[in-house]
């Protein structure tokens, strides 16, 4: 019987790439307060006159925003609902500009949208290197992503997509020539062997009226807003030459 080298591979890793406190700094400079899970309190609002009015107990002590407040009590030109900016836009207008956009920020970027926290690989190989298969390679692995998260249902808890899974081959041979030093090595890689490219999940379709999502008529399941394409069958053909 020919002698074989047998190697296995096989790692885990886990990544959790959610963000926690994102612009924290900035937070505590403008003095905003936490609102419910990841947000700030939107302290401005715009009345019947659709002019945007500052509520002064929405923000901390202190804050740059508070300091507005106290500057605009000391004259009616430095109202924030009437000093405007550079950009034509009163100061109570620029605050709910920011605080909107950084709670958008924070609603995007302090989930795990996309992530796929476990992820398993295997291969081995079997190396031959006597009879009459000497120098010929045999491989084959098998890799395992978890769920990716597509978003979240209206009580705040994970909504997740589909695992992905692939299987991958390999064989290889190593030869020498009479008239050329060293040793050739031919080899053959398969990425994804069964061809597994159904269209993934990334993001649920929700809105403000439907938290949970929607559903297709007619029967036709959950209603996604984005996919992503599975990397179909690779081939790869390499040869090395080594001396």
């Amino acid at each position: 019987m020919p002698t074989r080298h047998w190697r296995v591979d096989a790692s885990y890793s886990y990544i959790d790439s959610g963000r926690t406190n994102l612009a924290a700094e900035m937070v505590a400079w403008y003095g905003l307060k936490s609102a419910e899970g990841t947000q700030v309190v939107q302290g401005v609002r715009q009345d019947a006159t659709g002019r945007f009015v500052v509520d002064a107990n929405s923000y901390r002590p202190g804050g740059t925003v508070a300091k507005w407040i106290e500057l605009g009590a000391m004259t009616p030109a430095a109202n924030p609902s009437l000093l405007t900016t550079s950009n034509g836009q009163t100061i109570a207008q620029e605050i709910f500009t920011l605080v909107d956009n950084l709670n958008q920020d924070k609603e995007d970027l302090e989930k795990r949208w996309g992530v796929r926290p476990h992820k398993i690989s295997f291969f081995t190989a079997y190396d031959f290197s006597e009879g009459r298969l000497k120098g010929l390679t045999v491989g084959g692995g098998w890799r395992w992503r978890s769920a990716n998260i597509i978003g979240a249902n209206s009580q705040g808890g994970e909504i997740t997509g589909k695992v992905i899974t692939a299987a991958d081959l390999m064989l290889g041979y190593t030869r020498k020539f009479s008239r050329l030093p060293g040793r050739v090595r031919f080899q053959i890689n398969i990425s994804n062997l069964l061809d597994q490219d159904e269209i993934i999940p990334v993001r649920r379709s929700i809105s403000a009226t439907a938290p949970d999502g929607y559903t297709l008529p007619g029967g036709r399941g959950v209603a996604y807003s984005r996919y992503d394409l599975v990397t179909p069958r690779e081939i790869r053909f390499s040869t090395t030459w080594s001396y």
